[in-house]
């Protein structure tokens, strides 16, 4: 038996041909944590007959769910950006742009040929855990202690071990950090009072089992996608308030920029505040902040709620 820490784990990925269907990694990155697991809904036998105890355990089903969080890397967000509910187009020569806008199917079975999962390996002291059939569900952009963060929520086929890879790693795996924002509300106005945003997005998918020889998921239904960008921003105005009140659509833009071959933008076209909400005053030496929480709406001028663009030195086929 193999005794260690969490700095001996590491990550790897790799997209399937055929969904649920294991693939070596081929793409290995730093995390900050990870939470993935294969998930059983066993069912406690609770009959009548004469006791009042648990009878036992029948099998039930089972599906792959955790978050993988790291620090933002452009050249890892794309391999996410293939395996969400999203259509992505790749331009360029190298650096390559990778826009990705959302799409309305309701099937992981719609996913690009060549991209109907993705299988996630995960080394935990020299332990080999292969989970198969991963999509994204949500996608998180935020930001802490200055540096963009990305979440990946996932849900999954299955678990299963797998052969022991060696990975190999990217010297130019290097973070965004403090001083390279951009934030525009509206688009082409660039703000200057934004203390923190999250920017999300959710396709509330749900594993999908049936009747058949095996207990694993065998596919994942994508839902109704929820589009929010959250941002605590100092108060100087209450143009922002007024706007709530009256249900003002603007476009919002924000742009993280390490270099000309390396940056990630988050583009909502019409973005609606769904929420509000003001400092009270309680104390003497406390900055007037505003919480705001904004909702991608559909635009029919642009045919999507939000947009993903990411340059990138990574080519991905």
């Amino acid at each position: 038996m193999t005794l260690g820490t969490h700095a001996t784990g590491y990550v790897g990925i790799a997209f399937e041909a055929t969904y649920g269907t294991y693939v070596p990694p081929t793409r290995f990155f730093p995390i900050k944590s990870e939470s993935l697991s294969e998930q059983f809904d066993n069912q406690k036998r609770r009959v009548i007959r004469g006791i009042a105890d648990n009878l036992g355990f029948v099998a039930g089903w089972s599906h792959v769910e955790g978050d993988i969080q790291l620090e933002m890397l452009s050249d890892v967000l794309p391999y996410f950006m293939h395996v969400m509910r999203m259509d992505v187009i790749k331009t360029g020569a190298g650096p390559y742009v990778y826009t990705g806008t959302p799409a309305h199917y309701g099937s992981s079975a719609s996913l690009p040929v060549g991209k109907k999962g993705m299988s996630i390996t995960i080394v935990k002291n020299e332990e080999i855990f292969g989970f198969t059939g991963c999509v994204v569900s949500q996608l998180e952009i935020g930001v802490d202690t200055g540096i963009p963060q990305l979440k990946a929520t996932i849900l999954g086929r299955a678990e299963a071990l797998q052969a022991l890879p060696t990975p190999t790693w990217l010297a130019t795996d290097v973070p965004f950090g403090a001083g390279l924002y951009s934030v525009e509300v509206p688009t082409a106005a660039q703000v200057f009072d934004v203390a923190d945003f999250t920017f999300t997005v959710n396709d509330n998918a749900e594993a999908q089992n049936r009747l058949m020889n095996n207990r694993y998921a065998q596919w994942v239904k994508f839902g109704q996608r929820e589009v929010q960008l959250q941002m605590e921003r100092d108060f100087s105005t209450r143009a922002e308030l007024d706007a709530y009140k009256a249900l003002t659509s603007q476009s919002i833009t924000v742009t993280m920029t390490k270099t000309v071959t390396d940056n990630v933008s988050v583009i909502m076209p019409v973005a609606v505040i769904d929420s509000y909400d003001m400092d009270g005053l309680s104390d003497q030496g406390q900055a007037t902040m505003h919480r705001l929480t904004y909702e991608g709406v559909y635009d029919p001028a642009t045919s999507k709620s939000y947009s993903l663009v990411c340059k990138s030195i990574t080519s991905i086929a």
